[in-house]
């Protein structure tokens, strides 16, 4: 079975609404208080459906999502799980961007693909050079950002 046929599709496009409507709401609220205060969002890379969740010190402190939840529905298979939250990064990231056209003073970070499968602490969390990798991006776009 094809990973998009998986997703809930109404759902799905529920879910993105609800985030929408709370990202206006903040840009609106920031801009209210400074209107040329820019507001940059970045999207996630791709994750990694994994059954290893964050932890601090140690001690397991959530997590991990993706993979239980998926498993829980038949879905065994690493490359589908992978298809298919490579799907939900995508529809998330183009929903920033379709905020981005939409709204002055928000900026979209785009940092798919900036991530190797050995950058990854745990399924959501990038590893300290994960996160090195992210910083550059990020200092990148926001000294964009600030230059216009």
């Amino acid at each position: 079975m094809k990973a998009k046929a998986l997703i809930d599709q109404n759902r799905l496009a529920l879910e993105l609404k609800r985030i929408e409507e709370a990202y206006i709401k903040f840009i609106r609220a920031i801009s209210r208080v400074n209107e040329n205060l820019p507001v940059i969002a970045h999207g996630y890379d791709y994750v990694i459906p994994s059954s290893v969740g964050p932890s601090i010190a140690g001690f397991k402190i959530m997590g991990p999502w993706l993979k239980p939840v998926m498993e829980a529905r038949g879905i065994r298979d690493a490359a589908l799980q992978r298809e298919i939250a490579r799907i939900l990064i995508d529809e998330f990231n183009d929903m920033l961007a379709s905020l981005q056209r939409d709204c002055p003073k928000f900026y979209h970070l785009n940092l798919r693909g900036t991530l190797e499968d050995g950058d990854w602490n745990d399924e959501i969390h990038p590893n300290r050079k994960g996160f090195e990798k992210l910083a550059i991006e990020t200092d990148k776009f926001i000294k964009n950002v600030l230059a216009k």
